[in-house]
């Protein structure tokens, strides 16, 4: 350190503390600098440091050593510090609780840190010339404790690894440190450590001399910081400050780090440090903060001018209200009043000269400025009052989207989960002492919310005025939606509009404009909010009001409409995807605004155009991707249908369709509803014996019996079946649909019998009536074959599984769902028949087709993981048979529940691996899950029953339990 200074002589405090003090000359001015050499420990740390601070009145401390480093440093390197744990702090119960002490740095050295480690000005100053000691800094977390570290063995760096995996380095004293800085809050403290050791290597690192080598390392990186810092109350000779801003600091601004490091590496003058004192706009483009009103960009503004502030960054801070053309010019007369004695123009009366002379004065300024246009809503309107030269930056907030070449823009987006849970907790003063079950509730609001600033700020505010607690406000607000986002506040902080007043303005100033855009708002308010397809607003326009339908068929009129929502940024425009978006508090406040009446009007439009735009056949393959692309309007209509009480045909139709498309995908929980409301309509506006009931019942069985709900599955099969007789007659293909849907279902359940018998009804009446190469016929074939198969009629089968693949590959191609069934139909047989070689390349192309098409959670997948994973046991791979198992109970478990009968069947399988590997313990564990999930779903006399029965027992034989094996193998009765 002393090696930086000059004139250097020595200070001793009263206290017997001794500083060597003396001067450092930085960029344009001269520091006085004392330091002391101080013991270990953080409390040693945090008394010295109060103790300098008061005797030299510091403005500027700053803890230069040594740490050893955890996590992607190596010896030599620097880090200069973010924040520090005090590792230490916690509760001493029977386990040791972490509960963190974090002190940050000063915000300003942190960015004047950053500035330097981009940089490589600092390495020229340590007299370490030895090519392979380039030292890297970098910024982030120190841990800091009473403890050294001196192995990566030991408790302690399993604590810091485990609760502080961010810290860099670990050492004794910068949290006692930077303590005592921050109970002097006129004074920047920063922490820089050189790493002198990697804890395990300390001995040998101490012998080759790292110590030294990291101690002036950090030293280098500590001056070159004070030669490139300014502080804001330095006694310069430059123009006093200049600072116009209007808004005080929000003491509860939460967050936009990011967009601040964004702001601060673009337009600050500390990030460009070897520009020329003069430069055009083009250099440093103006930056656009641009988002939806209410989204916080006024207040980063505000934030970004007070943390320059600090820093020192601006000479003049310049704010100009951009909401017109006369704010901007009004404001501009105001700055001439504000400006030094050198601007000559100050009593010129012509508005527009005395705006000129402004502009020129700034480009000839030597002295960096910062020019602000708040609310610049029309950009290109206040282009002309920019200043084409000069040393400063322009900054502009706005709610248009584009900005053109006049800025490069910055979006601010809603806040994330946690930054808008800190911000609603510090507006309503419950930050500091927040319980775990406040912070949920929290997170509650701000999920209702939809992550909104300014709809966060009132909540917080209507909270602290009238402490009803947050979980009350989520009552109230259900019920008072309106009113809570009209409510502005008492204790209002630089933005005193409500979010309903301040969307209100735009909706009224975009209505002027055009009036078709507010109805296609009102459109927007009732489909889901993140993905709203573009062609449904031009393809269904047959179902808009006449205004709407004008526009939205005319493609050039159609992107007016949007242009002037984007104007505002009430829409955003997603332009690969074709796809619009909105935010959900847009929508609440549109959906407020109108009666009853007329939202129950848009609502049916909604479900009406969706209807029409959602594939007609949705277990086509072809159509899945457009079914995709609407599944979430559908949900969308599925809230409408209830809340509205619509029992229209069309609603049911669009129910039921996305239903099967669900079902396909396994997504049974989603299509389950929508089956039952599509029944509910129908049955209600058709009649119980109509055809469509009927239609809607055989899908409910379906998913039932997918899921093994058999008892659920049966009536509504016979139910099915029945209506579909009594309409059609027996010789119908509904009629043959319930025959082979309920010979599937006994199939299932092991009642061969009667499953062949209404098989075999229902091959005849399909090859009758559709010949005998149709798919449909097709499928019943295969149904047919999978029941010999299952009797192990395994000659019948095997040219039936050739035949099907066949032709299921000449009619629907190689990479077809349905092909991928019937080569796991053959592959499977093959692997009965022990027939290995040829069971394997079927059974993997199915997995790759299903992969591919289905998704690779799909049970259809996890089916053929099984086969595949039993193919693997037969041929002695166990630990790839093993992981396949796993995966494909994973996904039956997940999509098919704890207890389908499929579940059970990777259960039995994984039993049957482990007994054969000797893991015995684990083999009885699963088949005693297996035969619990058995016995209840399909009974004991099921086939699938009694051979995991049999192999149960096998295992207890084994284990030299024969007599429990002869309990259940005679009764049935499981071991207690």
């Amino acid at each position: 350190m002393l090696g930086h200074l000059r004139d250097v002589q020595e200070v001793t405090h009263p206290e017997g503390t001794v500083y060597e003090w003396g001067t450092f000359t930085g960029r344009g001015r001269i520091w006085r600098v004392a330091v002391a050499e101080i013991g270990m420990g953080g409390p040693k740390a945090a008394s010295e440091t109060e103790r300098a601070i008061s005797f030299f009145y510091a403005q500027i401390a700053l803890f230069v050593g040594v740490a050893g480093g955890l996590k992607d440093v190596k010896l030599g390197d620097v880090v200069a510090s973010t924040k520090v744990y005090a590792y230490e702090a916690g509760k001493a119960a029977k386990k040791f609780e972490v509960r963190p002490v974090v002190w940050s740095s000063s915000y300003a050295l942190e960015q004047r840190a950053r500035s330097v480690a981009r940089k490589d000005e600092w390495l020229a100053r340590p007299d370490d010339t030895s090519p392979h000691l380039l030292p890297h800094a970098y910024i982030g977390a120190l841990a800091a404790g009473e403890k050294v570290l001196g192995s990566m063995q030991s408790s302690l760096y399993t604590l810091l690894k485990t609760n502080y995996s961010d810290s860099l380095a670990v050492e004794m004293e910068g949290h006692g440190f930077l303590a005592a800085v921050h109970a002097n809050h006129t004074v920047h403290g920063l922490v820089i450590r050189g790493i002198s050791d990697l804890i395990d290597d300390k001995p040998t690192a101490d012998a080759a001399g790292w110590q030294e080598i990291a101690a002036r390392h950090a030293a280098a990186f500590a001056f070159q910081m004070l030669t490139t810092f300014t502080l804001s109350t330095s006694n310069s000779t430059l123009s006093p400050p200049v600072w116009n801003v209007p808004y005080l600091r929000n003491p509860h601004f939460t967050g936009r780090d990011e967009l601040l490091e964004q702001l601060d590496q673009q337009l600050s003058p500390g990030a460009q440090e070897h520009r020329p004192v003069t430069r055009r706009a083009a250099l440093t483009q103006p930056k656009a903060i641009k988002g939806l009103g209410g989204i916080g960009k006024t207040q980063i503004a505000v934030e970004y001018a007070y943390r320059c502030r600090e820093q020192g960054c601006y000479t003049y801070t310049l704010w100009v209200n951009a909401v017109s053309e006369e704010a901007v010019i009004t404001s501009f007369v105001a700055l001439a009043e504000l400006l030094p004695d050198d601007f000559s123009a100050k009593n010129e009366t012509n508005q527009r000269k005395l705006v000129e002379a402004i502009k020129h004065w700034l480009e000839r300024c030597q002295e960096p400025w910062l020019l602000i246009f708040d609310n610049a809503d029309d950009p290109t309107s206040v282009q002309e009052y920019f200043p084409k030269l000069g040393n400063g930056s322009i900054l502009l907030t706005t709610r248009a989207d584009a900005v053109g070449s006049l800025a490069t823009s910055i979006e601010v987006e809603t806040m994330s989960f946690i930054e808008g849970t800190h911000l609603l907790l510090r507006r309503a003063q419950l930050f500091e002492h927040a319980s775990d079950e406040q912070i949920n509730e929290a997170g509650n609001i701000v999920v209702a919310l939809d992550h909104f600033p300014l709809a966060l700020d009132q909540a917080g505010a209507y909270i602290e005025e009238t402490k009803c607690g947050l979980n009350r406000y989520l009552e109230v607000y259900q019920d008072h939606r309106q009113a809570l986002l009209a409510r502005r506040g008492k204790q209002v902080m630089n933005y005193p509009d409500s979010v309903a007043t301040t969307w209100l303005l735009s909706f009224q100033k975009v209505e002027q404009t055009n009036p078709a855009v507010t109805e296609l708002l009102r459109l927007c308010a009732f489909l889901a909010p993140d993905r709203i397809p573009e062609e449904l607003i031009t393809d269904g326009a047959a179902h808009w009001t006449p205004l709407l339908r004008q526009a939205a068929t005319d493609l050039f009129i159609f992107n007016q409409l949007i242009e002037e929502l984007l104007k505002f940024s009430l829409v955003k425009r997603l332009v690969e995807e074709r796809m619009l978006s909105i935010h959900r508090l847009v929508q609440a406040v549109q959906l407020d605004m109108m009666e009853p009446a007329v939202q129950s009007q848009w609502a049916e439009r909604v479900v009406r155009a969706v209807n029409d735009m959602f594939p007609g056949d949705a277990q086509d393959v072809a159509n899945w991707q457009k079914c995709l692309r609407y599944l979430e309007q559908v949900q969308a209509c599925d809230s409408l249908i209830r809340q509205y009480a619509m029992a229209f045909v069309e609603a049911g139709d669009l129910l039921n369709r996305t239903g099967l498309y669900l079902a396909d995908h396994a997504s049974y929980t989603m299509a389950e509803p929508l089956y039952q409301q599509a029944f509910s309509i129908y049955e209600q506006q058709l009649g119980p014996e109509h055809p469509s009931v009927a239609t809607s019942l055989n899908n409910l069985a379906v998913l039932y019996d997918r899921q093994g709900k058999y008892e659920h599955a049966e009536p509504l099969y016979a139910r099915f079946l029945a209506i579909s007789t009594k309409a059609y007659g027996t010789e119908h293909l509904s009629v043959a649909t319930g025959l082979n849907n309920l010979a599937q279902l006994y199939g299932s359940q092991g009642k061969y019998l009667e499953a062949e018998q209404l098989h075999m009804r229902a091959l005849a009446i399909r090859e009758q009536l559709l010949g005998s190469q149709h798919p449909t016929t097709i499928s019943s074939v295969n149904n047919l074959a999978i029941l010999y198969r299952d009797q192990g009629k395994y000659a019948q089968v095997e040219p039936l599984f050739v035949y099907i693949l066949a032709i299921r590959e000449q009619q629907l191609g190689s990479q077809h769902p349905h092909t991928a069934n019937s080569l796991n139909n053959l592959g499977h047989l093959y692997f009965l028949q022990k027939k290995y070689e040829q069971a394997e390349p079927l059974f993997t192309r199915a997995l790759a087709i299903r992969e591919q098409h289905l998704g690779t959670q799909h049970p259809d997948t996890a089916q053929s993981l099984n086969n595949l994973a039993a193919l693997y046991r037969a041929q002695g791979k166990y630990e790839a048979a093993e992981l396949l198992y796993k995966r494909a109970l994973a996904i039956r478990e997940q999509h098919l529940g704890a207890q389908h009968p499929d579940t059970a069947q990777s259960l039995n399988n994984l039993a049957m691996l482990y007994a054969q590997l000797g893991n015995y313990e684990h083999a009885e564990s699963l088949y005693r899950r297996t035969l619990s999930i058995w016995v209840q779903q399909l009974g004991v006399d099921h086939p699938h029953t009694q051979t995991a029965h049999k192999n149960y027992a096998h295992l207890l034989r084994t284990m030299g339990r024969d007599a429990e094996a002869a309990l259940l193998e005679m009764d049935h009765v499981m071991p207690s």
